[in-house]
């Protein structure tokens, strides 16, 4: 599978299952615990929207460092990782692509999302296939 001219498309499913996911599930990307975190959580999801958009454009650099934001602002802003990961595997970083599928994988885990923790070791083989195919 070539990684590298499907991952729009791929994203593309996948922002949807996720943006689902997020709707239906308010605790996805964050506990709503205190007012503090409740802070962060607002900023996080600013940083990321923000990344989404460099993401859209092709400026995934930029896209980078928004997500790095979120993440730093919420650890476990799993959507910032995915996003991040893929953002990394498109600007020639795979392995840092994987890791953040990784944590993203772990995270889902450990709140019991088999089905999305499927869906980040699904990409994260599609860069693992991409990097043994030469694409990276």
């Amino acid at each position: 599978m070539n990684y590298l001219t499907n991952a729009a498309l791929i994203g593309v499913a996948a922002t949807v299952a996720l943006s689902g996911q997020v709707r239906d599930s308010k605790d996805l990307c964050s506990p709503n615990t205190g007012k503090k975190k409740l802070i962060s959580m607002v900023s996080a999801e600013e940083f990321f929207n923000n990344g989404r958009e460099f993401d859209i454009k092709g400026q995934h650099q930029e896209a980078i460092i928004e997500y790095t934001q979120a993440i730093q602002l919420d650890p476990n802003y799993v959507e910032a990782y995915f996003y991040r990961g893929n953002a990394f595997a498109l600007e020639g970083q795979p392995q840092e692509g994987i890791e953040d599928l990784q944590k993203a994988a772990s995270i889902c885990e450990s709140r019991g999302q088999s089905e999305w923790a499927a869906v980040m070791r699904q990409h994260e083989e599609m860069i693992q296939e991409g990097i043994e195919d030469g694409e990276f």
